[in-house]
C-alpha cells in the first residue's frame, strides 16, 4: 500500500521517539552515575577529613597534657613499637623539621585511617619537636624572629598555583591517599598500618621531577627523606593532580601558644619563688629557678618587683592588695617593641606598657600603680598579666 506524505512523516516520527527515549534514559543514567560518583568522593573526602581533624585534636591534647615539657612528640620512624613516638635520632638537629607516621598510640589512638584506608603521617616543625634537647626557648619572640637565635623550621602550605599560606605551622597532620605511580607501600615494618616508613612513598610526590615548584612533601636531603638537614622553613603542597593527592590539616603555633598559656601561665605566677627570691637583674627575675620547659621558654617575659610602701594594684579593674611584690607576664610584643636581641630582651619598656612600662622599677619600686589582667586572653595577647604578692 502506498503512504500518503503524512502517514510516512508520522511513521517517520514514530521511529524516533523510542530513540529519544533511549537517549533519554541513556543520559539519565550517565548523569546519575556521575552524581553517584561525585557523592562517593564527597564521602571519601569527608571521611578523610573527619580522620585528620581527630588526629590534630589528639594532637592538642599531648601538648596539653606535657604542657611542663612543652614540646610535640616526633613521628613514628620504626624505631619502636609500631604507633609510637620515636626517641631522639643521630642526625637530629636543634630546629629541624621532621615527617614521619602520626605516632596514634604514643596520643591515645587506635590507627588512624584516610579514606584510602591509609594510616595517617605527620610532619612536627623543628622549634616545637621534643628532641634534640636541650632545647632553646620557645615563645613569640624565637618562633617569630629568626635574628633571636636562628631559624625555627616552620611549617607552611602551598597551594598548586604557587600560593603560600601566610600562616606558619607548628605541626601538619597528613593523609597519604591512594597509591601513586612509583610509590611502594610493601609491608617492612609496620603491622597494623602496613606498609613502610619511607615518607616518599605515602607523601607527593615520589619523582621530585613532578613537584610543583620544586616541592615535596619530604626531605629528599635524608637519605631517610625524614628529616630536613637545615632549620629553613619548610613548604608542603596540596595539589590535586596524577602525582599530588596528599590532605593536611594544620597546628599554628599561635594556636600551641594561645592554650600553653591559658592552662600554664597561672600556675607559673603563683609559684612559691617569687615571694622569698632576691629581685636582682633589669627584670627582678634573674634569681628565678624554672624547673620546666614551659617556665624556661617564658622567663623573659616575667618581672618582679617589691612595693615600697606596700600598695594596691589594679587586677582586672578592681583593686586588690595591698601587695608586697608584684610579679608581671610581659605579653606579646607590640608593633613599637623589639626582642631581637638580647639589650632589647633586657629592656623592661619592650614588654611593658602605658603604666606598668612607667611603674616598673627594680629592686623597688615607690610610685605609681600596676594595672593588668588575672588571666591570658588570647584576644588580647599584649595585656600584661599580674599578680598581688601580700
Amino acid at each position: 500500500m502506498k503512504l500518503t506524505p503524512r502517514r510516512q512523516r508520522f511513521q517517520r516520527g514514530f521511529v524516533l521517539w523510542p530513540l529519544l527515549l533511549l537517549f533519554g534514559i541513556g543520559a539519565g543514567a550517565l548523569m546519575l552515575s556521575d552524581l553517584d560518583a561525585l557523592g562517593h568522593k564527597l564521602r571519601r573526602e569527608e571521611r578523610t577529613a573527619n580522620t585528620l581533624s581527630h588526629a590534630r585534636g589528639a594532637l592538642l591534647g599531648y601538648f596539653i597534657q606535657q604542657l611542663q615539657t612543652y614540646y610535640l612528640p616526633l613521628p613514628d620512624f620504626g624505631l619502636g613499637p609500631e604507633g609510637t613516638k620515636s626517641p631522639n635520632f643521630s642526625n637530629n638537629c636543634n630546629g629541624c623539621p621532621v615527617v614521619g607516621r602520626l605516632p596514634w598510640k604514643t596520643l591515645g589512638l587506635e590507627p588512624m585511617r584516610d579514606a584510602a584506608s591509609e594510616c595517617l603521617w605527620y610532619a612536627v616543625a623543628g622549634r616545637f619537636k621534643e628532641h634534640p634537647t636541650p632545647r632553646p626557648p620557645l615563645n613569640w619572640d624565637t618562633w617569630e624572629n629568626d635574628a633571636y637565635d636562628g631559624q625555627s623550621g616552620r611549617l607552611r602550605i602551598a597551594q598548586a598555583d604557587g600560593s603560600v599560606s601566610s600562616e606558619q605551622y607548628a605541626a601538619l597532620v597528613i593523609a597519604p591517599g591512594r597509591l601513586l605511580a612509583g610509590q611502594s607501600r610493601h609491608t617492612a615494618g609496620g603491622v597494623l598500618c602496613s606498609g613502610n616508613y619511607d615518607p616518599r612513598n605515602y607523601l607527593d610526590p615520589w619523582n621530585l621531577a613532578h613537584g610543583i615548584g620544586g616541592r615535596a612533601n619530604y626531605f629528599p636531603s635524608d637519605p631517610n627523606h625524614r628529616v630536613a638537614n637545615n632549620s629553613q622553613d619548610k613548604e608542603f603542597i596540596i595539589a590535586s593532580d596524577e602525582y599530588h593527592n596528599d590532605l593536611i590539616l594544620g597546628i599554628t603555633a599561635t594556636e600551641l601558644f594561645d592554650l600553653a598559656l591559658a592552662q600554664g601561665l597561672t600556675r607559673l605566677l603563683a609559684d612559691a619563688q617569687f615571694s622569698s627570691i632576691p629581685i636582682t637583674g633589669a627584670k627582678g627575675t634573674d634569681a628565678l629557678i624554672c624547673a620546666d620547659d614551659f617556665c624556661r621558654s617564658w622567663r623573659d617575659h616575667l618581672f618582679l618587683t617589691q612595693l615600697i610602701p606596700a600598695r594596691n594594684i589594679i587586677v582586672d579593674g578592681v583593686p586588690q592588695g595591698p601587695c608586697q611584690r608584684v610579679v608581671i607576664f610581659g605579653g606579646k610584643a607590640m608593633a613599637t617593641q623589639s626582642r631581637a636581641t638580647s639589650i632589647d630582651r633586657n629592656n623592661p619598656n619592650n614588654y611593658l606598657e602605658g603604666a606598668n612600662a612607667t611603674t616598673f622599677a627594680t629592686p623597688i619600686s615607690t610610685t605609681g600603680t600596676f594595672v593588668g589582667a588575672s588571666r591570658y586572653n588570647k584576644h588580647n595577647r599584649s595585656q600584661d598579666i599580674i599578680r598581688c604578692i601580700n
